[in-house]
């Protein structure tokens, strides 16, 4: 097995979890952004190591999810530091 069909994989393992947790944050009263975005970003990093692209465009679209993702997750735990101190 060469790396692109095993990066190849594991992208759509971690793609197929982060439909999983999407899907089940929309129906649960729990958030599950933490998860998906967690998910999405390892998917899209695996994704960009099967690209033909530069390194720097590599590098450039990892950091984007990166920042997003962390931006996310610090919200999300914000905001359940605050309901738990309000409540």
């Amino acid at each position: 097995m060469d790396w692109d069909a095993l990066f190849e994989v594991l992208r759509n393992i971690f793609m197929i979890l982060f439909i999983i947790f999407f899907v089940i944050d929309v129906f649960s009263k729990k958030s599950y952004k933490v998860l998906y975005h967690i998910a999405l970003t390892v998917g899209v990093t695996f994704s960009t190591f099967i690209w033909n692209w530069s390194i720097g465009f590599k590098v450039g679209f990892i950091a984007l999810f990166l920042i997003v993702a962390v931006k996310t997750i610090s919200d999300v735990r914000k905001s359940e530091i605050d309901t738990n101190t309000a409540a």
